[in-house]
């Protein structure tokens, strides 16, 4: 971790530190781990685009299996508040309401 990192989370905890004191911080993952496909590879076709803030939201659904995968990019870090923070979401795909 760099010196100026440590330095700005211990501020922005309020710590007291020393130069050689450590800190420990954890910053949540952006992203879901993406579910496999019943084809192998997903082929992500854009579903909609939609602006928000800084940013947009994305909206894909995979051709083969149907599931579909949203991105934000101005989305806010659930630990700090932080806007413009990029997620991917991922659901499965629509049950078929003929079945």
């Amino acid at each position: 971790m760099s010196s100026t990192l440590l330095v700005a989370a211990r501020t922005a905890l309020g710590v007291d530190f020393e130069e050689d004191d450590s800190i420990e911080v954890e910053i949540p993952a952006a992203e879901e781990p993406e579910p496999e496909c019943s084809e192998g590879a997903h082929d992500w076709t854009q579903d909609w685009v939609q602006g928000k803030g800084g940013g947009v939201v994305v909206q894909e659904s995979c051709t083969h299996c149907g599931c579909r995968m949203t991105t934000d990019t101005w989305a806010t870090r659930p630990d700090t508040g932080q806007r413009g923070y990029t997620t991917v979401r991922y659901a499965p795909a629509p049950e078929d309401e003929d079945e």
